[in-house]
């Protein structure tokens, strides 16, 4: 939440609370686009190795901290869609501060 999330959503997914996700996300998206900018497309950039031990998470890290680090990149968001053994917190020297990002430490 310090991140700056404002829905979480545990699995199993519940038809209602995704419902109620996103008409808050719709709302919240009303209020403030009469006050910003309009927003420009977003990239979405996947990247997926054929199994595990080939790299892929070096290149997604390498790649979202290149585009932060870009001055007209926008925002990045990094996901590890492995739940059970993402390493992206060990890639970027991080400790996970929340419940939803598993027990490990580092």
């Amino acid at each position: 939440m310090r991140a700056g999330t404002k829905e979480f959503l545990s699995q199993p997914l519940d038809d209602l609370e995704v419902k109620a996700a996103l008409e808050s996300l719709k709302k919240r998206m009303e209020q403030t686009s009469a006050v910003r900018e309009p927003v420009h497309a977003g990239q979405i950039i996947h990247v997926m190795g054929a199994k595990g031990g080939v790299g892929t998470t070096t290149v997604a890290v390498n790649l979202a901290m290149i585009l932060a680090e870009k001055k007209k990149a926008g925002s990045v968001v990094l996901v590890d869609l492995n739940t059970v053994f993402g390493e992206i917190p060990l890639f970027l020297s991080s400790s996970p501060t929340t419940t939803g990002d598993r027990l490990r430490k580092t």
